[in-house]
């Protein structure tokens, strides 16, 4: 997975990227639902992202992650009995984790949407293999805690983020994440 964008200007009027905080990493998600009429699948999900640290982390220990929770719905068109083109849409909210230093730092808001495309396949009567890309976008309001950034991600001046310990994130910018998967899919009680 790999974020994008910026996720709000600094009180400079800077855009504080995406990069500047995280960097791409993986993120196994899980899911629990129930077919419908085989084609319809709603959903709960949650994931966690391992990411690497971003660029005002250089030089420095960090580590980076995120988390991503909330409910989803799945439409399969085509051959449930063998392939079937997928299509995916959820809405969750999103969490955004940076630990420098013994100090952590989170960001967090709604990702309003999130659209997968892929393909099911069946590979028996009760397993199925599914490659999804996805792309989603929201937003990031809410902060606790604070954090340091490292000497060498500070030569702006700026030493730590501008929102934090429960400060509302004032200008809030849309990121977008990408992502690339493959899930397998367990029909407890038959497909």
């Amino acid at each position: 997975m790999g974020f994008g964008f910026s996720f709000f200007e600094n009180r400079s009027g800077h855009s504080e990227t995406t990069g500047n905080f995280v960097g791409n990493g993986l993120a196994p998600q899980i899911d629990i639902g129930a077919r419908i009429s085989r084609r319809y699948i709603p959903f709960l999900f949650w994931e966690h992202g391992f990411l690497s640290k971003g660029h005002r982390f250089d030089g420095d220990s960090a580590s980076a992650s995120t988390d991503y929770y909330g409910i989803g719905f799945r439409s399969l068109s085509g051959d449930v009995d063998s392939v079937a083109f997928l299509t995916e849409i959820s809405i969750g909210k999103r969490v955004i984790s940076v630990t420098n230093n013994g100090e952590t730092y989170k960001m967090s808001g709604l990702e309003f949407f999130k659209l997968g495309l892929g393909a099911e396949i069946r590979v028996q009567t009760l397993f199925t293999i599914e490659p999804v890309f996805s792309i989603a976008t929201g937003t990031l309001n809410d902060t606790e805690g604070s954090v340091r950034f490292s000497a060498e991600g500070s030569k702006d001046g700026i030493t730590q983020p501008a929102f934090r310990n429960g400060e509302t994130i004032e200008n809030p910018r849309a990121y977008v994440v990408l992502s690339l998967g493959v899930g397998i899919h367990f029909d407890l009680f038959g497909k």
